[in-house]
């Protein structure tokens, strides 16, 4: 069986556009196969709202064997900070850093593999000991950084782009091994008398540093042209939406195979209709094609789903 306690204290402070906040917990976990394991958390975070700057910054320090219920990630030691700078009432930049070091829990563990070529276990022997375990003790460090800029004009009403850049990198303390992530995205998007259109642009780059080093890149681009049609009433809509997605992705040669180009695509129709306090239905279709970047097959996606909720009263519904 297992058990376990936790408590904990905190305290905010908010004042104008100023608000701090910060809570200490510890917890104690004892499992009759383990053992008893006592830890600690701290999270703490500072805002100030302003104009035209806004920022925020946090900490917290989740101990590995720490317990709880909430949706803390054990093991986690984090710092971020966010600035959102509106340069004009149409242009907004946002930077976001975060730096972070996730610790296995001492009950994080592996059973080691059973041994090759060994025979079944006799029914009739006594039991064998407790396989034995692995502690999993590797640490992780990333940082991870984005700058984001938003624009909405004036004129023509509707329209909004947005691009993004950023990196994340990874490490393993223990072996050093090392993966970096460099992305960017730039989305274009017109609403107006209920059309919607949407164009996105995404190219991301890999790389990892281990004793099998590679790289890969990937490029993408959507397209998506919706309209939505209502009732006088506007009880009842309809909206459908069309769309199609491209992708390349390149991976770099390695020592075990050369360059491997491959590809995907798709198109998909969507239909939605919602009746207000009655249901909704939803449908969608798409088919499409991929190119394996490694073997180089091409094979082919296809598919209808759909969903469809009918409302009896405000407490029974029936979904499908």
């Amino acid at each position: 069986g297992a058990r376990g306690a936790g408590a904990t204290v905190g305290a905010s402070f908010k004042r104008d556009t100023v608000s701090v906040g910060a809570e200490f917990a510890r917890s104690r976990f004892e499992r009759s196969d383990i053992g008893q394991d006592r830890d600690q958390a701290f999270v703490s975070e500072f805002s100030w709202q302003g104009d035209p700057l806004a920022l925020r910054f946090g900490h917290q320090n989740i101990g590995a064997d720490f317990a709880t219920l909430a949706t803390l990630s054990p093991g986690t030691r984090e710092t971020f900070g966010n600035a959102v700078w509106k340069a004009l009432p149409t242009l907004s930049v946002t930077l976001d850093g975060r730096q972070s070091r996730y610790t296995p829990s001492s009950r994080t563990a592996l059973i080691a593999p059973p041994e090759p070529n060994k025979p079944p276990p006799d029914p009739f022997a006594p039991p064998n000991p407790t396989p034995a375990v692995v502690k999993l003790t590797g640490a992780t460090e990333s940082k991870s950084g984005s700058l984001t800029g938003n624009w909405t004009p004036t004129e023509p009403t509707g329209l909004n782009v947005t691009t993004t850049v950023g990196r994340a990198t990874t490490r393993q303390v223990d072996s050093g091994d090392h993966t970096r992530n460099d992305n960017a995205s730039a989305t274009v998007n017109y609403s107006r008398d209920g059309w919607n259109a949407t164009v996105n642009l995404t190219a991301q780059r890999n790389e990892s540093v281990s004793a099998a080093p590679s790289t890969a890149k990937t490029d993408g681009t959507t397209l998506t042209l919706g309209k939505t049609f209502n009732d006088d009433s506007s009880q009842r809509s309809i909206n459908t939406m069309l769309s199609y997605m491209k992708q390349w992705q390149v991976n770099g040669a390695t020592a075990a195979q050369p360059e491997a180009r491959g590809w995907n695509d798709r198109w998909s129709l969507t239909l939605g209709m919602n009746w207000t306090n009655k249901g909704t239905f939803n449908a969608t279709a798409f088919y499409g094609h991929m190119k394996d970047p490694v073997s180089g097959a091409v094979g082919k996606q296809q598919g209808v789903q759909g969903e469809l909720v009918w409302q009896f009263n405000p407490k029974w519904s029936f979904k499908l």
